[in-house]
């Protein structure tokens, strides 16, 4: 199971209790036994603010990785296209909800009609889910032309918010493990 804290209060009032459970068997759906409880040094770790996200956007391109089958649901049916603005809806909506942090018109604007892909390498996959679906994984560098700086922060924003709450259909699952990756780390 993985748990992502955005909000520093509740990672102090929760880890005592998370650590705690280790060598434990606790019930989630069914019983298992806890290994391990892990907050650094494992590449699913990690501990963030909303108001990080926002710091030091890198540019108009957004590199984001997509490890495990990400799909949307449209129109009733599955779809599995990274398409910018299913991707970043997805986002902007979760992070409205859970930061109650509503994006500019004009920045949710751009974000959603003038982000296209400069890049991308995936396939698609079969997910193992609850219903049976399709989805896709993969690396895909999103762009954001003539962005000004408050467009850019959102766009960092939402890609570093991603690694927290999954993109797309049934993220409780571990469906839309997504993370900014470095293009020039993974070349080669």
């Amino acid at each position: 199971a993985r748990i992502g804290l955005l909000r520093e209060e509740l990672y102090g009032r929760l880890s005592p209790r998370l650590f705690a459970l280790e060598g434990q068997t606790i019930r989630l759906g069914k019983p298992f036994r806890v290994r391990a409880v892990l907050q650094e040094g494992h590449p699913w770790a990690g501990l963030t603010t909303y108001p990080r996200l926002f710091q030091a956007p890198e540019g108009p391109d957004l590199p984001l990785r997509f490890y495990s089958p990400t799909f949307f649901r449209r129109k009733g049916v599955h779809y599995p296209m990274p398409e910018p603005r299913l991707v970043l809806e997805s986002l902007l909506r979760r992070l409205e909800v859970l930061a109650s942090l509503p994006a500019p018109e004009g920045v949710r604007e751009a974000l959603l009609e003038r982000t296209g892909v400069r890049w991308f390498e995936g396939k698609t996959v079969r997910a193992e889910a609850d219903v049976e679906a399709v989805g896709f994984v993969g690396r895909v560098v999103y762009h954001l032309p003539r962005a000004t700086e408050e467009e850019l922060a959102w766009l960092w924003a939402l890609g570093r918010f991603a690694f927290y709450a999954g993109v797309g259909a049934k993220t409780s699952l571990g469906l839309g493990r997504v993370k900014v990756f470095s293009p020039r780390k993974e070349e080669g």
